[in-house]
Parts: C-alpha cells; sequence; structure tokens
C-alpha cells in the first residue's frame, strides 16, 4: 500500500514545477493520513496475533468505518477525495490514467475486501455507503459539468464514478 503511494507520489511531482510539487504533498498527506487510520483499524487485530487478511474476523462497526476511511481515501470518496482533482492534472498524462484506472480502484478493492473477504455485512454500514456513494457520485459529475480543464475534468468523472460504484456496493449487490 505505501509503495503504491510513494511511488505514485513520485510520479505526480514528475513535472518539478511548484504546482506538481504542491500537488503531490497533497497526496502523499492526504494517503498517509489514511493508511495511519487502517493501521489503526488493523492494530486491533494485531494485538491479537492476527497478521493474515484470511485470519481476520468479527470486525465491528468501527474498525469497518476506519477501513472504509482509508481505504476512501485512496478511492477518492467526497469527502476525502481532494487529492485526486488537484493531483491528477498535475501528473503527466501517462500517470494521469493510472492514477484513475488503478489507483482508485485499489481503494475500491479495499472498500470490497470489508464486505466480501472480511464478512462485514451491516445494515449502517450499506446506509453510509449508499450515502457517501451517492454524495459522490452528484458531486463529481456536478462538478465534472462545469469544468473547462480536460485532466481535471477527467479526475471529477473519476470521482463521480467512484461514487456509482461505492453506492451499488452499499445496495448490496453483486453488479
Amino acid at each position: 500500500w505505501e509503495i503504491m503511494t510513494i511511488s505514485s507520489y513520485l510520479l505526480i511531482m514528475y513535472k518539478r514545477d511548484e504546482r506538481s510539487i504542491k500537488a503531490a504533498k497533497v497526496y502523499l498527506l492526504m494517503c498517509i493520513a489514511g493508511a495511519y487510520v487502517l493501521q489503526l483499524a488493523f492494530s486491533t487485530y494485531f494485538a491479537q496475533g492476527v497478521f493474515s487478511f484470511a485470519e481476520v474476523k468479527n470486525i465491528n462497526l468501527s474498525i469497518a468505518i476506519l477501513m472504509l476511511i482509508g481505504f476512501g481515501v485512496k478511492a477518492g470518496i467526497v469527502p476525502i477525495h481532494s487529492w485526486l482533482p488537484v493531483a491528477h492534472p498535475e501528473a503527466p498524462s501517462s500517470i494521469s490514467a493510472p492514477l484513475s484506472g488503478v489507483l482508485t480502484k485499489a481503494g475500491i478493492f479495499g472498500i470490497i475486501a470489508i464486505i466480501y473477504k472480511f464478512g462485514f455485512h451491516s445494515e449502517i454500514l450499506s446506509y453510509l455507503l449508499i450515502a457517501v456513494g451517492l454524495v459522490t457520485l452528484v458531486y463529481g459529475e456536478t462538478k465534472t459539468l462545469f469544468e473547462k480543464d480536460v485532466k481535471r475534468f477527467l479526475a471529477y468523472s473519476t470521482i463521480g464514478q467512484i461514487g456509482e460504484i461505492v453506492t451499488v456496493l452499499g445496495l448490496g449487490t453483486a453488479l
């Protein structure tokens, strides 16, 4: 997870101008904060001697929400999305596509792991995912409508698509 964060940080600041360095710093700070939240969630299992995802069981709501926040930063869900519209335009075009297509989906994979791999099913989490997903969807697509810069347009479109995916996960469908 951290290798992905650090390598993306270096790729975002590739141009080495003031804007790309600032965007890379925003990305790094947010993703490291998300990783610390994940570490906090998983430390409850480490304290019990569980060191494998296969052994993670009995997730409670507070741990699931911590995981959702940690994975949600990387996914770019609202309100913890602010790195995406800043970093996406500053990265070279060959890097913007993986930011949108791979990096954000790694966060979605983590959210899927909470529900399906770790087997956490909760009505509260479902409603939370639906609410966050709908807000992310509407925000991303609305910002897309008014954006003039093509790379920021793609960043907001990605946020909207992430909102769709999170909403569907909240609905509990396999589609």
